[in-house]
């Protein structure tokens, strides 16, 4: 999985997201308005479809990571880190030394522990994020409407990609969400899609 702010990263780091090897690469594309898809993802989803999607698959999603979301990353050597957690770290020290006195301090935001970093990253505006979605889909010469949805293709140079409809999934409970995404890319579909981009 790969959390970014949008399109534009995934443009401009597209050569350190090649030199990562991956077969295949897709967008998780959804709006604020697509339930449960915000919700699953601001819980368990990030941690479920990096495993899910294996080392072969890169999946872009527009999210916010956590500050475990990093902390995990950097410290296992993950994909993202490497392409975008590690993009300047003088910057980052910087930071890290001004919040080093809140280190220890933690908050209980919506029912869970948080730390101040994941507290102050910048909000969501819902309708830039609808616009970002309807910009990927437009590139993909899909309709602004077919999210949610999973838009996986081998290059951004290359034209094919394979669309998957996730309309079906909306309305559901986040464990329906979760029992389903799993059930998916454990299925025959997505490896004949991973097969298909090996040869492709």
């Amino acid at each position: 999985m790969m959390p970014i702010p949008g399109y534009e990263a995934v443009r401009c780091a597209w050569l350190r997201i090649e030199a990562e090897g991956f077969v295949l690469h897709g967008f998780l594309l959804f709006t604020l308005g697509d339930h449960p898809f915000p919700e699953y993802l601001n819980g368990p989803g990030l941690s479920d479809l990096d495993g899910w999607t294996g080392r072969e698959c890169a999946v872009f999603v527009m999210h916010s990571p956590s500050q475990a979301w990093i902390d995990y990353t950097s410290k296992d050597g993950h994909p993202w880190w490497r392409v975008f957690g590690n993009t300047d770290r003088t910057v980052q020290a910087r930071m890290q030394e001004r919040l080093a006195g809140f280190a220890s301090v933690s908050f209980e935001f919506e029912g869970e522990q948080r730390t101040l970093g994941s507290i102050l990253a910048p909000p969501v505006n819902e309708f830039t994020y609808r616009r970002e979605v309807e910009q990927i889909l437009k590139l993909f010469e899909c309709k602004e409407t077919d999210h949610p949805c999973l838009i996986l293709f081998k290059s951004l140079r290359a034209p094919a990609f394979w669309f998957v409809s996730l309309g079906d999934l909306l309305g559901q409970t986040s464990a329906g969400l979760r029992t389903s995404l799993r059930t998916w890319f454990g299925s025959g579909e997505f490896q004949r899609i991973l097969k298909e981009a090996r040869h492709a």
